[in-house]
């Protein structure tokens, strides 16, 4: 019978504004994978912005040429002008709206991690001892009630950050499942080798968009 693993984590109040963090980063990572499995998401900011500007460009050119020529009703004129002027202008703005967008989203986030952590957060400071055998992975705590197993084999994805590693169920998921923390190296090299048939991704910081400047809002050239 092998020995189990077992480690200790501290979580403090300080600590907890760490474990914020990687869980923020996370959540940013999920919601970028999400977004990047919807096909659009595929075309590059710039492109996208020069299709709708060109679009929008001939589309006017189209319409007055067309009014010109007595081809269009001056109601259906100036809807059109409304229309195609509205595609002009939101292409102009592009890349500023899509930086606001996420910026918006790295907010959203940023309050789900804290809502995520707000029942730690009443009982830090609080000791949990784990321990990995047989397969399986225990917790206790010094101030929460007792966790149930955790069976490695139903976990999708390990996203580790720094000594935490979030668990999903999914790999697309956007909520995570457990969260645990394994500040000893050996540890978590032994813990992270019990998830075989999980993906790990291993981040080291926020991605980039969510919390970036916003630019000024520019036209490109089409």
């Amino acid at each position: 019978m092998t020995e189990p693993v077992r480690w200790y984590y501290e979580l403090t109040d300080g600590e907890l504004a760490h474990l914020a963090r990687r869980v923020e980063w996370a959540l940013q990572h999920q919601n970028q994978r999400f977004a990047r499995a919807i096909p659009s998401a595929r075309i590059p900011d710039r492109t996208r912005q020069v299709l709708v500007l060109v679009v929008a460009l001939v589309g006017l050119g189209a319409v007055i040429a067309l009014h010109a020529l007595g081809g269009i009703s001056g109601t259906l004129f100036t809807a059109s002008i409304a229309f195609y002027g509205a595609a002009l202008a939101l292409g102009a703005v592009f890349p500023w709206y899509r930086a606001r967008a996420r910026r918006f989203a790295g907010r959203m986030i940023e309050r789900r991690a804290a809502r995520l952590l707000k029942p730690l957060g009443r009982l830090a400071p609080m000791t949990f001892e784990y321990a990995l055998h047989d397969g399986r992975i225990t917790t206790t705590s010094t101030r929460s009630s007792w966790l149930p197993p955790l069976e490695p084999r139903s976990i999708r994805l390990v996203i580790a950050v720094g000594p935490s590693l979030i668990l999903f169920r999914r790999a697309r998921g956007l909520n995570p499942c457990r969260m645990l923390h394994v500040p000893d190296e050996p540890a978590r090299a032994a813990v992270l080798a019990a998830f075989p048939h999980a993906e790990h991704v291993e981040l080291t910081g926020p991605l980039a968009g969510y919390g970036d400047a916003i630019p000024k809002a520019t036209i490109a050239s089409a």
